[in-house]
């Protein structure tokens, strides 16, 4: 396996190393490559990493002299002596910051979910939507006489009542601070319900509506146009970014400290080349056919507040993503960015004979690996990822809708 190692001369100053800066790359050669016709795409991923590495520091400055005479009795450049020094910072940097970060077996789990969700390319589960068609024709229904009933008052000039048929809130309560007698006003708790029962209804009502019927559009236009085509390629990639900072007290003098820092993103992409060698099977799959777990899944109550933290429909999803299809070739990568520094500020302080002024030093450094590898699609090796942002501002508000209207009545 060919490999190489770069090296960028090293800088010094006062004798210790202020820049080091390396490149090692390893790579696979396709045998025979440039006799392979390049509309042949059968060929396969070549195994290959990149790692980066550059380490910096800037020396501090200490020096120490005696009181009697202002006479120099030491001048020093803080820093590390030597190259293995400013590797070992940078590893230990490197090191704190992935016992926070992501591991690569989830994140490569969790991409793969993602990657062989768009290779099902789910239009719309046919089950799911004849196991629920009541819900949704009293969705339809009930909002369809809502309507109704608001246009009809407003016709009448009854314009109360008509903003009461639209889930409005009014009510009758005295306001004797403000006007004498009984007069119309906003109701917060009937508006907070109201919004609750609204939000629910598009969020687990219409939304899945739509997209049913643009799923099943989609399924429609395929067949028509001769059905999904006879190659598919689909990617997906996942990031986590992580970050963390320390500062701790030294025991050099008085106030002085020390900071370490480090943030690390770590990126996956998974690519698949595949053939489609079952149409039927596979539009079946498309449909929600062959997979009786992910109905049973979708038909079960609040389901989909599981699924903030662990993607089980994602999950069974891909489970039976490859129905109808042969994978030809498939490739992993991972890239990971590193920036850390250590930061130390020591204060000046005196002794009864000396004065010393102390020092600011730093060291940074930035890392970035790749690696490249052939995959192999196995949905029987996968499970459902843990959502790493299960409450962002979608679901918060959804739950507090739930929590508010307890979510009676509405498709789940």
């Amino acid at each position: 396996m060919p490999s190489s190692f770069t090296e960028l001369p090293i800088m010094f100053q006062s004798g210790k190393p202020i820049s080091h800066i390396t490149r090692s790359r390893t790579w696979s050669n396709t045998p025979n490559f440039w006799t392979v016709r390049l509309d042949q795409s059968h060929l396969p991923i070549n195994t290959y990493s990149d790692v980066k590495i550059a380490r910096f520091q800037a020396l501090g400055h200490e020096t120490v002299t005696r009181k009697s005479d202002g006479a120099v009795l030491s001048d020093l450049r803080i820093g590390y002596a030597n190259v293995t020094a400013l590797l070992t910072e940078h590893n230990y940097l490197s090191g704190w910051i992935a016992e926070i970060e992501a591991t690569d077996a989830s994140l490569a789990n969790e991409c793969a979910v993602k990657a062989l969700g768009k290779l099902a390319d789910a239009k719309v589960n046919l089950l799911v939507t004849v196991a629920e068609a009541h819900k949704t024709i009293d969705l339809v229904l009930g909002k369809a006489n809502q309507v109704y009933r608001a246009i009809s008052n407003l016709r009448k000039g009854r314009y109360e009542a008509a903003f009461k048929a639209l889930g409005m809130s009014i009510s009758d309560k005295r306001n004797s601070a403000l006007i004498k007698g009984w007069r119309r006003r906003f109701d917060p708790n009937l508006a907070a319900n109201n919004f609750a029962k609204q939000w629910l209804e598009l969020r687990y009502g219409w939304n899945p509506l739509l997209m049913d019927i643009k799923g099943a559009a989609e399924a429609i236009l395929d067949q028509l146009h001769g059905g999904r085509l006879p190659w598919i390629v689909v990617s997906a990639k996942v990031t986590s970014q992580k970050a963390r900072n320390v500062k701790t007290a030294s025991g050099y003098s008085v106030g002085s400290y020390g900071i370490d820092s480090a943030t690390a993103v770590k990126t996956y992409k998974i690519k698949i080349w595949a053939d489609l060698t079952s149409p039927r099977l596979n539009q079946a799959q498309q449909l929600g056919l062959t997979n009786p777990a992910l109905v049973v899944w979708e038909l079960v109550p609040f389901s989909f507040v599981f699924d903030w933290f662990i993607s089980v429909g994602d999950y069974l999803t891909a489970a039976t993503s490859i129905q109808g299809i042969t994978v030809r070739r498939a490739l992993i990568s991972r890239i990971r960015e590193l920036n850390t520094s250590y930061y130390s500020h020591a204060n000046s302080y005196e002794t009864i004979s000396n004065r010393c002024t102390g020092y600011e030093f730093k060291f940074s450094s930035y890392g970035r690996s790749y690696n490249r590898d052939p995959y192999v699609v196995n949905p029987l090796f996968l499970y459902p990822p843990v959502n790493r942002d299960p409450l962002n501002f979608k679901r918060l508000v959804t739950g507090l809708a739930l929590i508010k209207s307890n979510a009676r009545g509405l498709r789940v």
